[in-house]
């Protein structure tokens, strides 16, 4: 979902991309979140911080931002991407 809030410049895929992520965010990672935060030895998920982040970006860049794709959320989500891979290699 990061990579195509981060990419697509379709008003309709962008915004069914931001529900999704709303979606994500508060159920399925929020899981993974916990789990790793549970398996880790300082109870830190670096998965959850990028989420936060990029969360945040989001909320910055509006329900409707003015150009597609906003350029402010490119490293939130590569970010995002990066501590997944990492999250399932350690998992």
């Amino acid at each position: 979902m990061t990579a195509r809030l981060a990419s697509s410049s379709d008003r309709d895929d962008w915004t069914a991309a931001h529900s999704r992520f709303w979606v994500l965010y508060n159920g399925p990672l929020y899981t993974i979140e916990t789990k790793e935060k549970e398996k880790s030895p300082d109870h830190t998920s670096p998965l959850e911080g990028a989420m936060v982040r990029f969360g945040r970006l989001l909320k910055e860049a509006g329900d409707k931002p003015d150009k597609l794709p906003p350029t402010t959320l490119d490293q939130g989500s590569l970010a995002v991407a990066r501590a997944c891979k990492d999250t399932v290699e350690r998992m």
